[in-house]
Parts: structure tokens; C-alpha cells; sequence
């Protein structure tokens, strides 16, 4: 499945208007959404993990950034667009 820019903006009017999210909240997901793969597979979205790692981002970070995916990947099953249901698992991120 390709996830493409009007289905990203699709998803984040549907929190803006129907979940109410704060515009901190919207920046966030955008933010989040870029390291989203545009061709969702369980195999990209790993990639996409591996990509971020090397890239020097933390645990930490990644998490924020995989929770903003993983609620993308909910929707965009729930409205059709995926047939099944994917999630990317969290990183170990253990408390300093």
C-alpha cells in the first residue's frame, strides 16, 4: 500500500476535526509521519527503524516517532487502505 500525501493529510483533518487534537498535536504527527515509508510494508516500516537508529536518533525518539506511525497504520486499516492490520514494535528505552 502506498501511503501518499492526501492520505497523511486525510488522517490528520480526521484527528484535527473529529478527535480534537491541539495544532501542537497535528505538528507533532507531521512531524512523525515523514520517517513513515511511502510503500507500507512490514519490511519498510523495519527499514524505516534501521534508518532512524543510523541516523543517530534515540530509543526515545524513534518511540515518539513510531506511536505517531503506528496510530497512522490503525486509520489508514480502519478506513480501507490497508488490508491488514500492521504495527511497528517499540524499542526497549530503558529509564536514565
Amino acid at each position: 500500500m502506498t501511503a501518499n500525501h492526501a492520505l497523511t493529510e486525510q488522517f490528520l483533518r480526521h484527528g484535527r476535526i473529529l478527535r480534537d487534537w491541539s495544532p501542537q498535536t497535528v505538528r507533532t504527527y507531521r512531524f512523525s509521519l515523514r520517517d513513515c515509508p511511502t510503500d507500507i510494508t512490514k519490511g519498510n516500516l523495519n527499514a524505516a527503524v534501521v534508518a532512524m537508529r543510523e541516523r543517530g536518533l534515540t530509543p526515545g525518539g524513534i518511540n515518539l516517532r513510531l506511536r505517531s506511525i503506528n496510530s497512522f497504520l490503525t486509520w489508514l486499516h480502519e478506513e480501507g487502505h490497508l488490508s491488514e492490520a500492521l504495527r511497528v514494535k517499540l524499542l526497549k528505552n530503558p529509564p536514565k
